[in-house]
């Protein structure tokens, strides 16, 4: 049984993780690999796997996160062992499907990271990626879905307190994050309804496999959200799913606390902000493109104003 988790950037998905990691029933793998989403988003390949061409499932996995394994130091992890058995593994396939190679994939990572033969349930983290959810239900049956839902106005302050680290190129984008920067150029606040919507039909389509986990419940209610999680993915409550167990790795680390809100938007935004992201839950949806388009237009006309004056 595969438990994918996500939500959208800052949403609080890496804080379950961490809860989960305690739990005896379960192998959670530290990093973020996005592998689902990255066959989801190439499946136009699928036809060409009869000709089991190693390349076509190499371009696949550079479309996710699965290279970090090669930066990994966990448990004496060796990325260029388990490599070589997993395109071994790959290559005696009889037939070539995508649920088949997924499988593979993540039994190999489990297998060596943490050596562990026996089945259990694997958990893994996605890339924000909703339109996937739908695949990924599909080709596993017995699998569940975590989502993590925040509201705009906290999801903006996490990813501003993001901080670029010096090993990791990927995280280079994170010097630009700034309010303008995250509403104009990324325009995380229609994303983020987007995403809402999205989430909402298809827990309506999936009822019994995903859970819709509230970022407040899970810092604030800790008890009661983790009670409700753990039956949803069918496992038994453990204590141990209380507390944030962090892996001893040197990538995907994540800042994390219970109880208290650490990157408050009270604390980082200022009010004009904070009531411009609460707009957006308030008002209709075309009320709220509406008011996007109209931010848009006057942030590029402020821009091209500065252009001139500077020209001038």
């Amino acid at each position: 049984m595969f438990i994918l988790i996500d939500g959208f950037w800052g949403s609080g998905k890496s804080m379950i993780k961490m809860l989960l990691n305690g739990h005896p029933n379960l192998c959670v793998s530290p990093i973020q690999e996005s592998i689902v989403s990255a066959f989801y988003n190439n499946r136009n390949l699928f036809r060409h796997f009869k000709y089991k061409d190693l390349r076509i499932i190499r371009k696949i996995l550079s479309d996710s996160y699965y290279y970090d394994l090669q930066r990994l130091k966990f448990n004496n992890f060796n990325f260029f062992i388990f490599e070589k058995d997993l395109f071994n593994s790959i290559s005696n396939l009889k037939k070539w499907k995508p649920n088949l190679l997924i499988v593979l994939i993540y039994k190999k990572i489990i297998f060596h990271l943490f050596k562990i033969k026996k089945s259990k349930k694997i958990v893994f983290l996605e890339n924000n990626e909703v339109n996937s959810y739908e695949f990924f239900l599909n080709n596993f049956k017995n699998s569940k879905i975590i989502y993590v839902e925040r509201d705009i106005e906290g999801i903006i302050a996490s990813l501003i307190k993001r901080k670029k680290k010096k090993d990791d190129f990927f995280t280079d984008s994170y010097s630009k994050f700034n309010f303008k920067y995250l509403v104009n150029k990324l325009k995380v606040p229609s994303q983020v309804l987007q995403n809402n919507s999205q989430i909402k039909f298809l827990k309506k389509k999936y009822p019994k496999k995903i859970y819709v986990c509230n970022f407040n419940d899970l810092i604030l209610n800790n008890k009661k959200e983790m009670k409700k999680i753990c039956n949803h993915i069918n496992i038994p409550f453990n204590k141990k799913v209380l507390t944030p167990n962090k892996f001893n790795s040197n990538i995907n680390q994540s800042e994390v606390g219970l109880k208290k809100i650490i990157h408050d938007p009270k604390k980082i935004l200022n009010e004009n902000e904070i009531i411009f992201l609460k707009n957006f839950h308030k008002f209709s949806f075309n009320s709220q493109i509406f008011k996007f388009v109209f931010y848009q237009i006057k942030y590029k006309l402020i821009k091209i104003f500065k252009k001139l004056f500077y020209n001038i």
